[in-house]
């Protein structure tokens, strides 16, 4: 049966193991490190940071099963932290991947491979999205189609954190962009109730 969560508004799966998985994700088990996307010491708040993050690039675009354990960045992600929710898009076509929670500060990623040296830097991330992202590449949902509609349903609304109402800096080679909460949940009730 879905739900919807009192605090945010997201749909949940009452008896599925992600129950509201933003705000009131599983307890952990005895000796297992917490999952919970709100314990992030480094913030010092439970405050959740919602970014867009781009999946792929020009010329060899994303195709992916939609379930990547690391995802890659060009700088050291320093605005990225445990807890935060990265919302992926694929390059090549514009539709939503899924949503990830970071299970890992930033790392360098090693790898001696074009990705590796284009992007050396990655975080561990746990899809929160597991059926959407079985079916990602088939979807109807559109980055630019979701932030139009947004905006046309919330006129005076924001698309990202700092107060823009665009995510043109993606098309300028930005790896990732902050959003405003309002948006970010409005995408993440899209992937959770699409058919």
């Amino acid at each position: 049966m879905i739900k919807k969560c009192p605090r945010c508004d997201l749909n949940y799966l009452e008896g599925e193991q992600v129950v509201c998985s933003v705000c009131n994700p599983p307890a952990p088990l005895k000796n297992q490190k917490s999952k919970s996307i709100r314990n992030n010491p480094k913030k010092g708040s439970n405050e959740i940071r919602y970014i867009i993050k781009p999946m792929g690039y020009s010329g060899t675009p994303y195709s992916g099963d939609g379930f990547p354990s690391k995802l890659n960045f060009a700088k050291q992600p320093k605005s990225v932290s445990i807890g935060d929710v990265l919302i992926g898009y694929s390059v090549s076509n514009g539709r939503l991947v899924g949503y990830y929670k970071v299970d890992s500060d930033p790392i360098e990623d090693m790898r001696d491979d074009y990705i590796g040296r284009r992007w050396p830097w990655c975080v561990e991330a746990e899809n929160l999205s597991p059926e959407y992202s079985k079916k990602w590449k088939n979807s109807t949902l559109f980055l630019t189609g979701l932030e139009k509609e947004f905006l046309k349903k919330q006129p005076n609304g924001l698309v990202t954190f700092i107060g823009g109402k665009t995510l043109g800096a993606l098309n300028f080679g930005a790896d990732k962009i902050r959003l405003d909460i309002e948006f970010a949940k409005y995408m993440i009730d899209k992937i959770d109730n699409y058919t």
